[in-house]
């Protein structure tokens, strides 16, 4: 079976929140990508 596409958009979403993380990971812009903007601001 083929994945879907949700599935594909999932995966890349994570690993575009992981690059995030890993350049500006002190700014929390990963945080903010995903979706958990109070954490963000934290």
């Amino acid at each position: 079976m083929l994945p879907s596409a949700s599935t594909n958009f999932a995966r890349s979403d994570r690993l575009v929140g992981a690059l995030l993380a890993l350049l500006l990971g002190g700014l929390g812009a990963h945080k903010f990508y995903l979706g958990r903007i109070t954490w963000g601001v934290v």
